[in-house]
């Protein structure tokens, strides 16, 4: 199992190269009898099939050119063929080293059809890649016959931007040994290498220093065979061990790739709890909370605690709304539309200035004492007149005149006089 030093989102070169090669040598039953058989293929093809490189020419001694031997195009045939069958062994070293590294990423086994289909299909992703480049490549090449200065222009900027794509595409193999198809595998490594261009570049000169200074200790290597007389032990040697080298720089991109993934999707690796707060707080991630999506308006904003969800639907009128509880006064005069309102309870006054004009026509509970105005005319549900009376002793209505009699009329008879007495 590939363990880590550090968190792999914030992992330095470094650290990568450390990891890299504890998990290189922790995990050699996995690939070293595999690759050992492959490089020792290469060996035996350098050494016994592939003519040496220096025995097609040689340099003319008298003259100081290059002069080529006369059976050099006989072993021409024989050259390239040997030097094929070396690059699939290295590839399929390249194959058993990825699968070897993804499967210690996701604790998976490594077996042949695994390393065979995904190798053929990453294969295919770069035959691909290296017809588009073709392509671009004649492009810019008849752009640069018709129209030298324009070409060049095309041509710096075919470079760069030739490299720009091969750091941002530098992981699509592995993302295909780790599931993704050829299409997906692109993406993904498009997706991983989004913002991260200078550090993949770093990790890559890293990487190209390693196998750089391998290559140096390997030459010194080859130059003792071959002033021994040995060209093909030497060749044999270069790219044997070169093969073994390489082994090391996919490992380190496979922990630059999973650096990657952990800090584009934070949910792969968690950071634990702070050890300052045990037990507090869980690990991460933390779930998302049940808020609408934003865009939200601009602040400030009223002071909590708030009403609790699920809120009507908007939109709403503009602020700025006064905060609660309300202030008396602060609500705007009448009229009011007609209701119905909801039903309360209400907040206690004062409500606006008072006194309040009295309803018309407003009816007396039953059983209240007699200092009503007099019933108003009926309305449908109103108890009949009269009042009930209250409880005690008879009193008089309330509603008779205390005035005096009125006087007759003035119109009226004279009422007869009394008899005079004799």
């Amino acid at each position: 199992m590939f363990h880590f030093s550090v968190h792999p989102a914030a992992i330095t070169v470094t650290d990568g190269v450390r990891d890299a090669w504890t998990f290189l040598v922790g995990s050699w039953r996995k690939w070293l009898p595999a690759v050992l058989v492959l490089v020792a293929i290469e060996f035996l093809t350098f050494l016994l099939f592939v003519p040496d490189v220096s025995s097609l020419y040689h340099i003319d001694t008298y003259t100081g050119k290059l002069v080529w031997s006369p059976n050099a195009t006989d072993k021409v045939p024989l050259l390239v063929l040997g030097y094929s069958l070396v690059a699939v062994v290295s590839l399929v070293v390249t194959w058993i080293l990825a699968a070897t590294a993804i499967g210690g990423l996701r604790n998976r086994p490594v077996t042949a059809e695994h390393v065979v289909f995904r190798g053929l299909l990453s294969l295919a992703t770069s035959i691909l890649l290296g017809l588009a480049a073709g392509v671009a490549f004649v492009v810019v090449t008849i752009v640069f016959v018709l129209a030298p200065l324009l070409g060049l222009l095309a041509l710096l900027g075919l470079i760069v931007g030739a490299i720009y794509v091969w750091i941002r595409l530098s992981f699509f193999s592995l993302a295909i040994f780790d599931g993704f198809g050829p299409i997906e595998g692109l993406r993904e490594s498009w997706r991983l290498s989004k913002g991260a261009v200078l550090r993949l570049l770093g990790w890559g000169l890293m990487a190209s220093l390693i196998l750089f200074g391998v290559e140096i200790c390997v030459s010194f290597l080859a130059l003792f065979f071959r002033a021994i007389g040995g060209g093909a032990a030497s060749q044999a040697t270069t790219y044997s061990l070169i093969s073994l080298a390489s082994g090391f720089t996919v490992f380190l991109m496979a922990a630059l790739y999973e650096s990657q993934r952990a800090r584009n999707d934070p949910s792969l690796y968690p950071y634990a709890p702070m050890p300052t707060y045990p037990g507090l707080y869980a690990p991460g991630p933390y779930p998302r909370g049940p808020y609408a999506a934003g865009p939200y308006p601009p602040g400030p904003y009223a002071a909590g605690p708030y009403t609790p969800a699920p809120y009507p639907p908007g939109p709403y009128a503009g602020g700025p709304y006064p905060a609660g509880p309300y202030a008396p006064g602060s609500y705007p005069p009448p009229p009011y539309p007609p209701g119905p309102y909801p039903g309360g309870p209400y907040q206690p006054g004062p409500w606006g200035p008072q006194p309040y004009a009295p309803a018309p026509g407003w009816p007396p509970a039953p059983g209240v004492a007699p200092a009503w105005p007099p019933y108003p005319p009926g309305a449908p549900g109103w108890p009949a007149y009269p009042y009930p009376a209250p409880a005690g002793p008879a009193a008089e209505p309330v509603w008779k005149s205390d005035e005096p009699e009125a006087a007759p009329p003035l119109d009226s008879p004279e009422p007869p006089e009394p008899p005079a007495s004799s």
